[in-house]
């Protein structure tokens, strides 16, 4: 931390016995200061703890659904009751978090963002970050990527055992009560997430950092080092890792084939929005028209649909793609809702002019989206696919990729293959999001408006847990230190099998 003095003091000037005290003495009344202005007090975190409570029942939108959420009310003042005098905003929001896991919805939690005000449409320049990508398999978080300036002793698949002498999994398992990334009970898609966001949660949680230190584990030495790395911005990153590994921004979707399967082809579904400007997501359904097309030039039989990790997006762009492998009408959303109190005091002009332009109808205690609820979409018969699909999912999958695979198997559209995905399967609160800033804390909770109820075979799983594979294949360590995709073998050998009794 930066202190700042009004008297400038110069280095080669000698300071005598009173000058030494003096400045020790203003040392330590700024630092106590500050550690002070760090702590909140138990009436501002009452003040805050109101302010969420109301907020989250005035405009959360799903809170019935859930058995956990009958008691909200009580388990708000039974956080309230055990609140200590004093806490600092990471212990606070870790105090509190659980009333945000009840809620079952991992739409719901705390946004990194909450350092720094973002400038008109740029993200803030953070600093001090940690240049690492990691991933975890079988319970081990190994180094994905490196965009450190040390490549002697951080080898490609290293096993990241502790950050600055705490254990990794002690610091995902504070991570993932940002609460973001899970529906249900499913506690992967906050790994998932706090594992995607790890360099802006971490600084979040711990600060701004010059350095790391590292117990980095050599899996193919088998052997443990200690490192120091340093810190680096995001842009210093991204211009390392372009350097390094010749990696070049994601598009949306890619089409590619299988080698040796002429009638095979893979579909990687990075998110359903486009990653460029794309006014009105026209350019996404050209490209995915472009798609089908292409399928249907090369006869394609058997379409592996890669949705694993895509954190979702719009759902029109959902339906854009449903429209081409259904042979027939489809009802996606039985209802699509939010809370009229919501609606009539806390929705900006611009979001309620948005819903406005939707087509709203007024019930009892919530609005109806009269674009989603009900409708019945035709499909584009043209260019459609109808051969074999396997969708991929994990525990990255969430939102609106959830959305394609839930229906898919209640449909029996796909066969499901990888793991228990983040998203849930019934419902999902979603679409836009409004912001609860917490006025003493600083923290920024992310509260979802519109609740979609889809339309789906209840009882082909339990509404606690995300969307689950027809066929569960767990990621493989040994598979994954040789470069070997488990899953999408198990979906190419799959398609092999059923080539054979052809």
């Amino acid at each position: 931390m930066k202190l700042r003095f009004p008297i400038k003091l110069k280095l080669k000037q000698h300071l005598n016995p009173h000058q030494k005290l003096l400045l020790t003495i203003l040392l330590f009344i700024c630092c106590y200061q500050t550690g002070k202005a760090q702590l909140l007090s138990k009436s501002q975190m009452l003040s805050d703890l109101k302010q969420l409570e109301e907020d989250i029942l005035e405009i959360h939108p799903g809170l019935q659904f859930y058995e956990s959420t009958a008691n909200l009310e009580q388990l708000f003042e039974e956080t309230r009751n055990n609140l200590p005098d004093r806490l600092d905003r990471i212990d606070f929001l870790l105090q509190i978090a659980p009333l945000i896991d009840s809620l079952k919805c991992g739409h719901t939690g705390f946004n990194v963002y909450t350092q720094k005000k973002p400038k008109f449409l740029n993200k803030p320049k953070f600093k001090g970050l940690i240049p690492l990508h990691f991933v975890e398999v079988e319970d081990k978080v190994l180094i994905r990527r490196n965009m450190s300036n040390d490549t002697v002793y951080i080898l490609p698949k290293s096993e990241l055992l502790e950050i600055n002498e705490e254990p990794i999994q002690t610091i995902l398992n504070k991570l993932s009560q940002l609460g973001l990334g899970s529906d249900g009970n499913n506690q992967a898609g906050k790994r998932s997430y706090a594992l995607k966001n790890f360099r802006l949660a971490y600084q979040m949680f711990y600060g701004e950092r010059d350095s790391f230190d590292l117990k980095v584990r050599q899996i193919e030495k088998d052997s443990i080092v200690d490192i120091r790395i340093a810190g680096k911005t995001v842009p210093e990153m991204t211009k390392t890792i372009m350097e390094r590994y010749k990696l070049r921004p994601v598009s949306a979707f890619k089409l590619r084939p299988v080698k040796d399967m002429e009638h095979v082809a893979i579909l990687d579904l990075n998110r359903f929005t486009s990653t460029k400007f794309d006014p009105f997501q026209m350019g996404f359904r050209k490209r995915l028209k472009r798609v089908f097309k292409t399928l249907k030039a090369n006869e394609t039989e058997h379409l592996i649909i890669d949705l694993r990790n895509n954190p979702g997006g719009i759902v029109n762009n959902v339906v854009q793609l449903q429209k081409y492998i259904y042979d027939e009408r489809f009802l996606l959303v039985h209802e699509a809702r939010l809370n009229r109190k919501y609606y009539k005091s806390d929705a900006s002009f611009g979001n309620k002019f948005s819903y406005f332009l939707r087509g709203v109808r007024k019930k009892k205690d919530h609005l109806r989206f009269r674009q989603y609820s009900g409708k019945r979409y035709r499909v584009k018969k043209k260019w459609g696919y109808d051969g074999a699909i396997i969708v991929l999912i994990n525990e990255g999958s969430f939102s609106a990729a959830c959305t394609f695979s839930l229906f898919a198997k209640s449909n029996d559209r796909a066969i499901l293959l990888g793991e228990e995905a983040g998203g849930s399967y019934h419902i999902v609160s979603a679409g836009s999001s409004h912001i609860s800033k917490l006025k003493h804390s600083k923290l920024n909770v992310r509260i979802p408006v519109v609740r979609f109820d889809y339309n789906v075979r209840a009882d082909l799983q339990s509404p606690l847990q995300g969307v689950v594979p027809d066929i569960i294949v767990p990621k493989n360590l040994e598979d994954y230190l040789n470069g070997v995709d488990t899953q999408m073998e198990a979906a190419i050998d799959l398609i092999k099998k059923f080539e054979a009794k052809k």
